[in-house]
């Protein structure tokens, strides 16, 4: 949330310190405002173009393309998210080739334009970026992203971006279509962008029926950062063999890479690799740097292999920094529950390592990492021509008690009912004495005797 802030803070504080920012408002409803976005985007604004657009309906209705070198900043300001649709039959709602593109406070749908032939509006993306000439850039801010039920022939994304310059998505919301009714409609892509940053985001609720992902982030130009922080991703399932995990990486090259902070909750996925994270190293150039998978959260999630973490690596390095992280109630398929937090398959291993070499390493790796899994939930295996030529498991630290929600909601519930069952039975003691004393309570009558003191002188 203050990342947000700070971002468009940033961006209010850049357009008071133009002079020649275009302001408009836009909407369908008012007399005075202007119709659509690609209108205002056709007035005249002296260089260099700023266009700061609020749309002030409820939902608006609209195709755009961005192909010039522009700045723009579009936000609902309806108080709630303003809804964006595109009636026609577009490939996109939003495509971007061009410009400095920030988006707030909006809600991107898609729709089905006629029901008897099941057209679908857009038809491949809601938002697609595509960067090969320009290197636009695209910042998103508190933005909500819906799915649609239906079976496409296409390959269809919520949000896809190629070859873009910057892309920041910050507090935003992708949604599924719950656990129940599958989607073909994949969430997020990205791939070979030059900075990439992904805060504060929630992935929920989603169950796929396609090959591909749900999110996928592709990392192959020099020089490049990626930065996935503070999401969470929750209740998705993958229904295909092809799909690899929640959130797949792929790394071709050496760029800084630091996964962080993120939490991976209810995910499944038995015939992938892994629920929650899988990993592709192909770097070939024996960088030193390390990729850093840190202070991230991994609870009940079930993979074929592993239920968290799925690494694939194709070069002779052991560059990854996976500390701190927690792993709490994930399983695989595997019969002796060997890797059910994390599985590392090296097909290129370096010609001297051991199983000792790689073990050592391995607990370097995962050093204040905890696990509730009773032995070896980091397993590894090394390929060569003939197959598997070594293979081990590490053991991770056990988790705490008191770092087990699952036990303190335990510990907490037992208490309750324990002071409960107390206060019961004090409450039925008490009235039982009452009772009891209600029915035996003197009168004083039995102190008195037989004959009264004057009976007993006449006699």
């Amino acid at each position: 949330m203050l990342l947000a802030i700070l971002i468009s803070a940033a961006f209010a504080l850049s357009l008071e310190s133009t002079n020649d920012v275009c302001a408009y408002n836009v909407s369908k409803t008012l007399p005075d405002a202007i119709k659509t976005i690609a209108d205002a985007l056709a007035s005249e604004c002296a260089d260099p173009k700023i266009y700061d657009i609020t749309l002030l309906d409820s939902e608006h209705i609209e195709q755009l393309s961005i192909n010039q070198n522009v700045t723009v900043f579009i936000k609902g300001g309806n108080g709630s998210a303003t809804v964006w649709k595109a009636e026609t039959p577009e490939q996109q709602i939003l495509f971007i080739d061009d410009g400095n593109i920030t988006l707030e406070n909006l809600e991107f749908q898609f729709i089905i334009t006629n029901e008897t032939e099941i057209h679908l509006s857009p038809t491949n993306n809601l938002i697609f970026v595509e960067g090969m000439i320009n290197k636009p850039s695209i910042t998103l801010i508190s933005c909500i992203f819906q799915s649609i039920d239906g079976d496409f022939k296409d390959k269809i994304y919520q949000l896809h971006i190629h070859e873009a310059q910057l892309v920041q998505i910050i507090n935003s919301t992708f949604n599924g279509l719950g656990s129940q009714n599958k989607s073909c409609v994949s969430i997020v892509s990205i791939d070979d962008s030059v900075e990439v940053t992904i805060k504060g985001c929630l992935f929920q609720n989603a169950l796929f029926s396609e090959n591909q992902e749900a999110v996928i982030v592709m990392m192959n130009t020099f020089n490049t950062t990626l930065v996935i922080q503070n999401n969470s991703f929750i209740n998705i399932t993958l229904s295909q063999i092809t799909q690899e995990a929640a959130l797949s990486i792929y790394s071709f090259v050496a760029h800084k890479e630091i996964i962080a902070g993120n939490t991976f909750t209810n995910l499944y996925a038995d015939k992938s690799s892994s629920a929650a994270l899988f990993i592709r190293d192909s770097t070939q150039d024996q960088s030193s740097l390390k990729y850093q998978f840190i202070n991230n959260t991994f609870t009940n999630n079930t993979g074929k292999v592993a239920g968290a973490v799925y690494l694939y690596s194709t070069t002779p390095s052991l560059h990854y920094d996976f500390t701190y992280n927690t792993f709490k109630l994930n399983k695989n398929n595997v019969t002796d529950g060997l890797g059910k937090d994390a599985y590392f398959n090296f097909t290129e291993p370096h010609l001297d390592w051991t199983v000792d070499i790689i073990k050592v390493a391995l607990k370097d790796m995962f050093n204040g990492s905890k696990s509730d899994a009773k032995k070896g939930s980091v397993y590894f295996e090394t390929y060569n021509d003939t197959g598997v030529a070594l293979s081990g498991s590490v053991t991770l630290s056990k988790a705490k008690w008191y770092q087990n929600v699952y036990v303190i909601i335990g510990i907490a519930c037992g208490a309750i009912v324990l002071i409960v069952i107390t206060v019961l039975v004090f409450i039925c003691c008490v009235v039982g004495c009452r009772k009891w004393k209600k029915a035996f309570n003197s009168t004083g009558d039995e102190r008195k005797p037989l004959i009264s003191n004057k009976q007993s002188n006449s006699a």
